[in-house]
């Protein structure tokens, strides 16, 4: 038997918070939007809640609801609506309702106890309470990344009814795993048979006169009719239904107007809401160890289909990832001899680390700063100067380019970005990335803001904190200043070819981004060789490209069409040069190899004959480390 959830709402005591000030308290803070920081928060939480040994997976899928899940959220799971819910009634008979699933898997799940007023001894877990009922319930600073407890207000705040729906799968406490389901809405405050009522609702098993969970298999025959995606045989985790979530999409003049998701265009804008904020935040969680794994598993989904995010991510912070594989093995005491290959693109870099000299007192003693480190670095800054390559119609530029990034250290969640002013024609990008060390992570924690975009050195209450986030960041920005500095008084013809370079690509338009309509015509293309993902970029030309891909061993796969008109002969010709620091030069056949798919046949060799209109794969691959140029000319067949 289906199990059908019953309504509890909390009445209001002395020194009750109502619900409708606890997404204000989220908000108080920061520019980010809802978007952001429901990606952000969760994505957080599922970091936090890895299982020793175990590779965390975090997905977000935006949907429409299928009938029997919308039949099952309004008769089963939101029951007993009064007018105070007016708001969620109306959502749950939207027929276009759409929800934002999101799920972890690899975690402990929400373990520990189901009953909001039972005490924990000292080490037992308390997530579901924790996430569930409590407000701002903070964790140790020591933990990985949130610290303030207020984050599981974001998946109220992008929703319109204020309202979502938990499955959660773990551990009770005896190596059994149980399922757990439970709903809430946070609405405003109200008054009732002349008692007054916070505004928080819950929707459970009430049988108790408290409100609980609905538990074992009959939470999980309901949950999944409402969620897509359920749990393998041993596996435990988290998924979250957001009801009815909103998107902010701005008018004509720019000015954002909240609406809710319920059509396909809404839907889009906000996955594209949902990329660039994974790009900008989390792009650290895509760049893979020594080992060629990344630290977790992400997956975005509109309407079923998978969303690139990983391969963007690789394109656009090539030059950070790079940045971060150094800081991640100075931190781990591997020695920098064993070199990393660097992008083709970046011209001159520098890996540094920051060293503090605080006065020790008895009130502030050398462990309160640096706790167990054997030396006073209170974390690694990478800085480099970048030729800089367009991005990808419709993805942000201005995140990546001339600005440094912040972040946490084990989570490697971006904190912030801040611009490093510079003055120049374009042809450069500067980067920085800071990671502080493990042992003064601790310390940027108690500096950050509920939604832990920022560091502010007066917020801790330890000196010792506030010394460090205070002299660290001015380091920092005094090694960033001094770095673009000490370029600026370089010879102007030590760089002047690597400029001239440059400028002869300003032209170039992207290709293997999003789609863009009608393709990307050209004869030349840019691929940046070196290891890992690179980026490709078209030039306006005779023959299309039409996606261009890097696989694992570092050869390039160009898909090109031949230009019109269709079935007339033509011959394709192709060279590659190699764009370095010093210039461009032509490559010679012991160092690139070219074949050609076409049809059936593949013909090595820089030529073919084609017919118009006919599409092809052109495989380049390279014994050599470059940024690379290929042009493709087009010549007539007698």
């Amino acid at each position: 038997m289906t199990a059908v959830l019953s309504r509890y709402s909390k009445p209001r005591g002395a020194g009750d918070q109502t619900s409708g000030g606890r997404g204000k308290l989220l908000r108080a803070h920061g520019s980010l939007t809802r978007a952001q920081i429901l990606v952000r928060e969760t994505l957080q939480n599922s970091w936090d809640a890895a299982r020793a040994g175990r590779r965390p997976s975090y997905e977000a899928r935006v949907r429409r609801l299928d009938c029997d899940a919308r039949a099952a959220l309004a008769e089963n799971v939101f029951t007993g609506l009064g007018p105070e819910l007016d708001a969620l009634a109306e959502s749950l008979s939207a027929p276009e309702l759409h929800v934002i699933e999101i799920n972890d898997r690899g975690t402990t799940g929400l373990n520990g106890p189901i009953s909001p007023d039972r005490a924990v001894e000292k080490g037992e877990p308390n997530n579901f309470n924790a996430f569930v009922f409590d407000i701002g319930s903070s964790k140790p600073l020591g933990s990985s990344g949130g610290t303030f407890g207020f984050g599981k207000n974001s998946t109220f705040e992008v929703s319109a009814p204020h309202a979502v729906v938990y499955w959660t799968r773990c551990d009770r406490g005896d190596g059994v795993l149980e399922d757990r389901l439970i709903a809430s809405a946070l609405h405003d405050p109200y008054d009732e048979d002349g008692l007054r009522f916070t505004g928080a609702h819950w929707w459970g098993d009430t049988a108790s006169g408290d409100v609980l969970p609905v538990v074992g298999q009959r939470a999980a025959d309901l949950a999944q009719v409402l969620f897509q995606r359920h749990f393998d045989d041993g596996d435990c985790g988290t998924s979250i239904l957001v009801i009815d979530p909103m998107v902010t999409i701005p008018d004509a003049e720019g000015i954002g107007q909240r609406t809710a998701v319920r059509d396909s265009d809404a839907a889009h804008e906000l996955c594209s809401q949902l990329v660039e904020t994974l790009l900008t935040s989390a792009w650290p969680k895509f760049v893979a160890d020594d080992s060629g794994q990344t630290p977790m598993d992400i997956t975005l989904k509109l309407y079923d289909k998978t969303v690139d995010v990983a391969d963007k991510a690789a394109a656009l912070f090539r030059v950070h990832s790079h940045g971060l594989a150094r800081i991640r093995r100075a931190q781990a005491g591997i020695d920098e001899g064993e070199i990393l290959v660097r992008p083709g693109e970046i011209v001159e870099s520098d890996l540094q680390a920051i060293s503090l000299r605080p006065s020790y007192t008895d009130e502030t003693p050398r462990e309160s700063y640096f706790g167990d480190r054997a030396d006073t670095v209170s974390g690694h800054v990478f800085l480099a100067k970048a030729l800089r390559i367009p991005p990808a119609p419709g993805l942000l530029d201005s995140w990546r380019v001339d600005a440094a990034c912040f972040m946490r250290s084990s989570a490697e969640l971006v904190v912030m970005y801040e611009p490093m002013a510079d003055e120049n024609d374009g042809t450069f990008m500067w980067v920085a990335v800071f990671k502080p060390t493990p042992e003064c992570d601790r310390h940027f924690a108690a500096a950050e803001p509920a939604t832990h975009d920022d560091w502010n050195k007066n917020a801790p209450d330890s000196l010792a904190s506030a010394y460090v986030v205070d002299k660290t960041l001015g380091h920092v920005r005094q090694r960033m200043k001094k770095f673009m500095l000490g370029d600026r008084v370089k010879s102007i013809t030590e760089e002047r070819s690597t400029r001239q370079l440059a400028k002869s690509l300003n032209g170039f338009v992207p290709v293997g981004g999003p789609p863009t309509t009608g393709g990307n015509t050209g004869g030349n293309i840019r691929a940046g060789g070196g290891g890992g993902r690179s980026h490709a970029v078209a030039a306006a030309g005779e023959v299309t490209i039409v996606s261009t891909v890097q696989d694992a061993r570092g050869t390039w796969h160009l898909t090109f069409r031949a230009p019109e008109p269709t079935g007339e002969r033509c011959r394709l010709r192709a060279s590659v040069r190699a764009a370095t620091a010093e210039g461009a030069f032509g490559l010679t056949d012991d160092e690139v190899e070219l074949s050609w798919d076409v049809g059936t046949a593949t013909e090595n060799g820089s030529s073919v004959v084609v017919r118009g209109g006919i599409e092809g794969v052109l495989h380049v691959e390279m014994d050599i480390e470059a940024t690379i140029m290929v042009d493709i000319d087009v010549e007539e067949v007698v």
